[in-house]
């Protein structure tokens, strides 16, 4: 988008740094399934060739992800990149927040996921119904 500086001339506008909703959802499951593989970001970054810090950046939404870069950790991860948008709604007030999941909940979620089938739908049934 172009816009007119204080002196008339044209540039171009410079684009948000805020993540938007679709970088934050994808760096969450990046997330979440590196934490139930039992990868650390080193060993994911190493697996497509960039830096922790940049896997940090991924997984916080801060940096965009290039496509390549998208398809190898869906790669790693044992998954489509399809897989890594699956959750996501389109309107942000019926979203489901996955920004501050802790590392029990992480934890939770890899013992969950250990389990047999027949067991996850019996915990499924019970933590329902407590809540």
């Amino acid at each position: 988008m172009m816009v007119d500086d204080s002196k008339g001339r044209q540039r171009r506008q410079r684009a948000s740094r805020t993540p938007i909703n679709v970088d934050l959802h994808v760096g969450q499951q990046i997330k979440i399934r590196r934490v139930l593989q039992g990868l650390s970001q080193a060993d994911l970054a190493v697996s497509i060739g960039v830096s922790f810090q940049q896997i940090q950046k991924y997984e916080r939404g801060a940096n965009r992800i290039s496509a390549g870069h998208l398809f190898e950790l869906a790669r790693t991860l044992s998954c489509t990149p399809n897989d890594l948008f699956e959750g996501l709604q389109f309107d942000k007030n019926q979203r489901e927040s996955f920004d501050n999941l802790s590392n029990d909940e992480l934890s939770l979620c890899l013992a969950y996921r250990s389990l047999d089938a027949r067991v996850r739908r019996a915990i499924l049934a019970l933590a329902k119904s407590l809540g």
